[in-house]
């Protein structure tokens, strides 16, 4: 039982990270970026999506 558990949480987190993924890159999408040093947004991490949406935002209001 413990062992389906496990299974369902490593499933649930691995559902959350990818919702955040689409988000990010839908966020990132919206302000006309791409790619990232000629990479594809889909190849990037979830930190570099991260931190490139945070640097778009502050580039924003700059």
């Amino acid at each position: 039982m413990a062992q389906l558990e496990n299974e369902l949480e490593k499933q649930r987190k691995k559902q959350a990270t990818e919702q955040r993924r689409n988000e990010l890159m839908d966020i990132i999408i919206g302000y006309g970026v791409h790619t990232h040093n000629g990479r594809p947004l889909s190849n990037l991490t979830l930190i570099e999506l991260e931190n490139l949406r945070i640097n778009i935002i502050n580039d924003y209001f700059r």
